[in-house]
């Protein structure tokens, strides 16, 4: 009888002691729920109470209502919505800045990225004309000729007319495509315009920037609508005056057809210009922070930074409601990206990455990014893609991944299709990145594209002329968690600057860091920040990925750069104002 009890008692509390396990786990679950769905609250309620959100030709709703769910129709190919913001920092979207003492306020485009896949391994080019060109071509800029500085005008170059670009394969697979805002990507020929390289449509700047109200760079006009001149909307804002343009097409558009739309936009690029109404919406949300910063240069600047990337966040917000409206939103892929770094000096802020826009640090070339889209598995929604990713691999992503197509053409593809890692969570395809090889154009460049090895390097790893490549070029490549960064250090563009609104200096060059250092060679998984080189304890690894600069740096094309003295401004008939045109054949 006694063992009976004793039996049962030893049950009674086994029983309980479980009772008390699952009740633990059930609040331990609550408490553990992810970060980012109390954040997406917080971030919807902003959306919601903001005024500077409504449209005044659009009549929009909250971006958190709901969307009917999707009926998979295998025949029917995705909407691609490709959105580009000009020179934003890593530091200037608040799912990024939030920790790391940035206002940038971003609900709408924090509320897309916590509940799509978030690219935080992701790379693009360090200025705007190799971002844009690698994106279209799916290629490298060296093998473009477009791997140095970016194409200004009066300059006779563009991007080769021999590449079969992203819009060329995407109507060849029976898709609509527009592009709209910057092109950047030359215009001295007919050839050379966007109508031309595979777009059906196109409105827009076709030089690199210009006034955000008046699309005037020093009184010559860069506004484009397809191939002819546009001399119209004088006093509207660029952020707004292209959401409204984006906004037509998507109306117009007949839903059964596939759409791409290529939304380039200036902001938040030179010259520092916003609307005053979102400026002043960060004094009301953020007033003792706001004025914290600096009434000086660096201070102003600042402030008209935010009120851009305000401008931006208002249009993507704007985008996502007239794809709800037009219920194209459920078979619709959204992608939003940076083109490079941030330029830092109260510009964009890439805190606390190291260095800014046209560096090789991890500040100039890793981009913001994210896709989002009802046609992910629930189960990738809200996730991080760590995976290593280029701004090359959209090319065979869009057009195999989510098109369904062939990418391969008669040119060799650099990029890789990332759409099984980003829509089912697989492991990425690539471990390499080239980040640039940005190889002299002319002998009296060589001093600003060349370092200089000390004789303490020299006596390590040898002459320059004995190595797989000139360590004294200016050159960057990743494989696996190593990056060799090669030729100058430079000067401030090298430092840590931290967002001006924390009042914080910026941290100097480390002591060790000497400029007469020309090989670098850094574990980013281990040292994302680039503070610690390594190069003299991985001497193999420093061969091996010299040996791969080498590779690259033979099948470059040369890079060609000038000024053309035919490239005169032509005037108008109905005045006296000027416009860039094509002026070759």
């Amino acid at each position: 009888m006694e063992r009976i009890c004793g039996t049962n008692l030893m049950l009674l509390l086994l029983f309980c002691t479980n009772l008390c396990i699952l009740v633990a786990d059930a609040s331990n679950n609550e408490a553990r729920r992810p970060r980012y769905r109390r954040i997406l609250k917080k971030r919807r309620h902003q959306v919601q109470s903001a005024n500077i959100y409504s449209w005044p030709k659009v009549a929009l709703r909250s971006l958190s209502r709901k969307s009917p769910v999707f009926d998979k129709d295998k025949s029917s190919k995705p909407h691609i919505i490709y959105i580009i913001a000009d020179d934003l920092g890593y530091n200037d979207v608040g799912y990024h800045g939030k920790r790391m003492g940035s206002i940038a306020d971003t609900p709408a485009i924090d509320a897309l990225a916590y509940s799509g896949v978030r690219l935080e391994n992701y790379y693009v080019q360090p200025s705007c004309t190799p971002t844009r060109a690698s994106l279209l071509t799916g290629r490298y800029p060296i093998r473009l000729g477009l791997q140095v500085g970016n194409i200004e005008a009066p300059d006779p170059t563009c991007l080769p007319l021999r590449e079969t670009t992203l819009p060329d394969k995407l109507r060849d697979l029976g898709y609509g495509t527009h592009a709209v805002g910057k092109w950047h990507l030359g215009f001295s020929r007919p050839a050379c315009l966007p109508t031309r390289r595979g777009f059906d449509s196109y409105f827009g700047i076709i030089t690199g920037f210009a006034s955000h109200y008046d699309r005037n760079r020093n009184g010559i006009n860069s506004l484009y609508t397809n191939d002819t001149v546009e001399w119209g909307y004088d006093g509207i804002y660029s952020s707004e005056l292209y959401t409204q343009r984006t906004v037509d097409i998507i109306k117009n558009h007949n839903s059964k057809k596939p759409l791409f739309l290529y939304l380039s936009h200036q902001a938040a690029h030179t010259p520092m210009e916003a609307p005053e109404r979102y400026e002043r919406d960060y004094q009301l949300n953020y007033p003792h922070v706001w004025n914290r910063i600096y009434d000086n240069k660096f201070g102003t600047k600042r402030k008209k930074y935010l009120g851009m990337v305000k401008s931006l966040d208002v249009s993507v917000h704007v985008v996502t409601e007239t794809l709800k409206e037009t219920g194209m939103w459920n078979n619709t892929v959204l992608i939003f990206t940076s083109d490079n770094g941030g330029r830092g000096g109260g510009g964009g802020n890439n805190w606390p990455l190291r260095g800014k826009k046209n560096t090789l640090w991890e500040g100039g070339i890793k981009g913001v990014g994210f896709v989002h889209s009802p046609l992910l598995p629930i189960h990738v929604s809200g996730t991080v893609h760590k995976g290593l990713m280029h701004v090359s691999d959209w090319f065979p992503t869009l057009v195999e991944g989510v098109a369904g197509g062939v990418a391969k053409g008669p040119l060799v593809l650099d990029g890789r299709n990332m759409w099984p890692s980003i829509s089912q969570g697989q492991s990425s395809p690539r471990r390499e990145i080239l980040h640039n090889i940005a190889t002299p154009i002319r002998s009296k460049d060589t001093l600003d594209k060349q370092g200089v090895m000390g004789w303490r390097e020299r006596l390590i790893w040898g002459e320059p002329s004995n190595l797989s490549f000139n360590p004294t070029i200016k050159a960057a490549i990743r494989h696996g968690a190593f990056k060799l960064v090669t030729g100058p250090r430079g000067r401030q563009a090298g430092a840590w600057e931290p967002p001006p609104e924390t009042r914080r200096s910026s941290l100097p060059m480390l002591a060790f860091d000497r400029e007469d250092i020309c090989i670098r060679l850094y574990n980013i998984d281990q040292d994302p920040l680039e503070k610690n080189n390594v190069a003299y304890k991985h001497p193999h690894a420093v061969h091996r990925l010299l040996r791969r600069l080498g590779f690259y740096d033979r099948k470059s094309k040369m890079p060609k750069r000038g000024v053309d003295r035919q490239a005169v401004p032509r005037i108008k008939k109905s005045g006296d104002r000027l416009a860039w045109r094509p002026w070759l054949a």
